[in-house]
């Protein structure tokens, strides 16, 4: 199942009113329609939610580079796993924390930019 495609944004879909009582997608297309206008006790939570969908993808991107390696099988041939796995030696375990490192260095690259 997929989302409505980002960017999604308020829109006003009243031609006389300037003021935002609609959520849209990309395309255009109504994600939620606020009749009664959106009111200040709601405006903040609706920009919020705007912003959190809209960064999903990075924010997905931003995960799979935490773990992209935590599911590869050890490169010196151990089976263990990068991240969580049990290395069975010493130089395995050396390699597997070299890699880990990287693919923290590499979400937090991504993390960085959703700001």
């Amino acid at each position: 199942m997929e989302h409505s495609p980002t960017p999604w944004k308020l829109a006003s879909l009243n031609r006389w009113e300037e003021e935002p009582d609609a959520i849209l997608d990309a395309k255009g297309e109504i994600i939620c329609y606020f009749p009664e206008g959106i009111g200040d006790d709601m405006m903040g939570d609706i920009q919020h939610a705007i912003c959190c969908v809209n960064a999903h993808d990075k924010l997905v991107a931003a995960l799979r580079a935490f773990v992209q390696i935590g599911c590869e099988a050890c490169p010196l041939g151990d089976y263990g796993t990068v991240l969580g796995g049990e290395c069975t030696t010493e130089a395995c375990d050396e390699q597997c924390e070299v890699m880990e490192k990287s693919a923290m260095k590499r979400g937090f690259a991504a993390l960085a930019q959703l700001e």
